[in-house]
């Protein structure tokens, strides 16, 4: 595992974000495929085990009619974002880019969030299922895990600066 100087886990290693890179690519990928079956660039999309459940879900849902494009791409652009919000910075991102690494973790649990609800709608609202949309939302959830340790670091951190910087917060 990377080090600090301090001989200590960075908080902003390597291997926690290239999880998070690969799995967001993997969900965008998904997404963007879903988005082609929404505009009926493809006439087909994977459905083991909900029949007409994709179908339902994707295009004659009122969800997936909400947005002027398809709602699977505003979903792979967040996953998009995801992925490349991890690559930005080094080891140390937690202290020389703390609000970077707050957005992404914002964004990560707000995609992550997102994607929940929309599982949850599809039995609840539309009685049907959607098996790729789902794994979407599953490839979702490991990155909250992933980016939390970073979060808090950069928070600590900023706390840390902001009582440092402040003298008269000190002498109470």
């Amino acid at each position: 595992m990377c080090t600090d100087a301090t001989n200590h886990a960075s908080p902003s290693a390597w291997p926690p974000r290239i999880a998070r890179v690969v799995l967001g690519l993997a969900a965008c990928a998904i997404a963007v495929y879903l988005g082609l079956y929404q505009i009926e660039a493809v006439d087909l999309v994977w459905e083991p085990f909900f029949g007409e459940g994709s179908r339902i879900i994707l295009r004659e849902s009122w969800i997936s009619n909400l947005l002027p494009v398809p709602d699977a791409w505003a979903g792979a652009a967040g996953y998009f974002l995801e992925a490349v919000a991890a690559v930005v910075g080094g080891r140390k991102r937690w202290h020389t880019l703390p609000r970077i690494v707050i957005a992404e973790s914002v964004l990560i649990a707000s995609v992550a969030l997102v994607s929940i609800l929309l599982a949850v709608a599809q039995p609840a609202l539309f009685q049907a299922g959607c098996t790729l949309c789902l794994v979407a939302t599953v490839l979702s959830l490991p990155p909250v895990l992933l980016a939390i340790g970073e979060f808090r670091a950069s928070v600590r951190y900023l706390r840390q600066r902001r009582t440092s910087s402040n003298p008269a917060e000190n002498a109470g």
